[in-house]
């Protein structure tokens, strides 16, 4: 018995050292990912980093790429405008023909199927083919001889996982001068197993855009968010100007254009591996990866003029004008993403009656501005000129209502019935309090978006924040705006002000949002674009020279798009 029981014990000591020295590799690799996480993520913040230094191409052998002459190498597609980029049949060409060239070719790393912005929708980028004989992924970085552009670096998304081949496009490369894109071939635990560099001229981006931002430092010690800002609307007024998304770093370096045909792009929806944006006033595209065009829809008897939205069912509902009226941005419509069917939804006008009635300027009346899906068969929109958000209910049957009002109380009577406009909470009710203003209300609020207490877990549709660039324009000698964060609990029928702090005014175009853990503001009117910490200091800000506005900048990662 004695004999199995220290048998046992033995075994048992063995089994628990194994399982410790088990534990200590897993933490300590656990512990080296995250390491090497932490140190891609200060790679990829596309500015000058203490402890990151910038690429060295001095010792590389550097393969040039050519896009003319007898010495071209890239390939290269032309368009004549943007009624040719955003033509499925051209795309649908445009791919037959790489298919084709990588069919005939073996590409290796150092011989690689290069093409220049194939497609016409991604200006500053290039398509990349080649196979490897081992399953490998893709780190590269965009650089170029000088100080005061720093080192642009990402993991490229390389479609499908497992396959020894990798496509892919390279995006933020620098008009006008030469740039050194430096691949560096990883196996699975991050190694560099290949370093390869070229070069390449870009041609300039078409137009009078700035290349260069003026960086302003603020006083926060926070870190700026990893990210490319889009510029929306950016100088739409300006003729000169031409008409694109325009696409800076974190240094205010223009890493990309993407075109569109007229008035402005207002958004970019992500959707299944590909983007959604509209490229002209009745018209959208979806796009994938590589710029290619994959559908276009159009709105029938409508022009968008605005925001548009996605509600998880296979719609996209958007602010829009029905063609050959007066009035503009007073309704809602939705396009059935795989039919193309356009539907009426919404007329404010039948909602608003009296309001319009009333209204000194009878073709721009209401001037909706922001919409967010609110499921339930509800959305949640933004009318500038009255200063108020409305929550719309039953949008798709045949008598949608409004559920509720958020703004000025004394604003809004006789607008709607008092029930309707949603009271502000008060903490204390043993006070005169419910007489007083807890708060002051927004005046001529743009860009208003919706997040949950806990974004991963949302408790519910009836408890979320909504933040907004609260123009504070009608106000009196206004010198400031302010951006806002209202708590709404339609369960108790209140909201209340979760977070304020001023911002550089701005009369109409403009933005403020939440993005990974900063706030990105737009001032159309000072020209400007800050992002802020939680509790509204200035980490930087970005001036732009621009002879009227940009409408809106938000910022993406592009995360399972065009990186990894």
């Amino acid at each position: 018995m004695k004999k199995i029981l220290k048998i046992f014990a033995i075994t048992s000591f063995i089994m628990i050292l194994l399982l410790g020295v088990a534990a200590f590799f897993a933490y300590r690799s656990y512990s080296q990912e995250e390491k090497a996480k932490k140190e891609a993520s200060k790679e990829e913040l596309d500015m000058k980093v203490y402890g990151i230094s910038k690429e060295d191409v001095s010792a590389d052998t550097v393969i040039p790429l050519y896009l003319s002459t007898d010495k071209k190498n890239v390939e290269t597609y032309s368009y004549q405008n943007a009624d040719d980029i955003y033509n499925v049949g051209n795309s649908k060409n445009v791919k037959a023909s790489l298919e084709d060239l990588k069919r005939k070719n073996k590409y290796t790393v150092d011989n690689c199927l290069w093409a220049y912005n194939p497609f016409g929708t991604h200006e500053l980028s290039i398509y990349l083919y080649f196979r490897t004989k081992e399953v490998t992924t893709l780190r590269y970085t965009v650089h170029v001889e000088d100080e005061d552009i720093p080192d642009f670096t990402r993991s490229a998304a390389v479609g499908e996982v497992g396959k020894k081949e990798i496509e892919c496009t390279i995006s933020g490369l620098v008009p006008g001068i030469e740039n050194f894109i430096v691949l560096k071939l990883q196996d699975d635990s991050g190694t560099v197993v290949k370093r390869v560099v070229y070069s390449i001229t870009p041609p300039k981006v078409k137009g009078a855009v700035q290349k260069q931002l003026t960086v302003i430092d603020g006083p926060s010690l926070t870190s700026l968010s990893n990210g490319l800002y889009l510029f929306f609307g950016h100088d739409t007024k300006n003729k000169k100007m031409d008409r694109s998304i325009y696409i800076y770093d974190n240094t205010g370096i223009l890493r990309g254009a993407i075109p569109i045909k007229n008035n402005q792009a207002n958004r970019v929806l992500f959707m299944d591996g590909d983007i959604f944006y509209n490229f002209s006033e009745a018209n959208f595209a979806r796009v994938n990866a590589f710029g290619q065009v994959l559908k276009i829809y159009r709105l029938k008897g409508y022009k968008t003029v605005n925001d548009y939205t996605y509600d998880g069912f296979g719609n996209i509902l958007t602010i829009a004008t029905k063609t050959n009226t007066k009035t503009v941005e007073d309704q809602i419509v939705s396009l059935n993403l795989e039919t193309g069917k356009t539907t009426p939804l919404v007329r404010m006008s039948d909602l608003l009656k009296k309001v319009k009635q009333k209204s000194k300027n009878t073709s721009d009346w209401i001037g909706l501005n922001s919409i967010i899906w609110a499921g339930k068969d509800s959305v949640i929109v933004s009318s500038r000129d009255l200063s108020g958000i409305i929550k719309i209910r039953n949008i798709s049957s045949v008598k949608p209502s409004i559920q509720y009002v958020i703004g000025d109380a004394l604003l809004w009577k006789g607008k709607v019935k008092s029930k309707k406009i949603l009271p502000k909470y008060v903490a204390d009710t043993n006070t005169d309090a419910l007489t007083t203003e807890p708060f002051i209300s927004q005046y001529g609020q743009s860009t208003v978006t919706r997040s949950f207490v806990d974004e991963q877990y949302p408790s519910n549709d009836s408890q979320y924040y909504l933040t907004m660039f609260n123009n504070n324009y009608n106000k009196e000698k206004a010198k400031t705006s302010y951006f806002y964060k209202f708590y709404v609990d339609e369960v108790a029928g209140t909201y209340d002000l979760a977070k304020s702090f001023e911002i550089p005014y701005s009369t109409y175009e403009s933005s403020a949002y939440e993005y990974a853990g900063n706030i990105i503001v737009n001032s159309g009117t000072d020209c400007s674009v800050g992002e802020y910490d939680t509790d509204g200091g200035l980490i930087q800000e970005l001036k732009y020279n621009v002879e009227t506005f940009t409408y809106r900048v938000f910022k993406e990662d592009f995360k399972n798009f065009w990186f990894s």
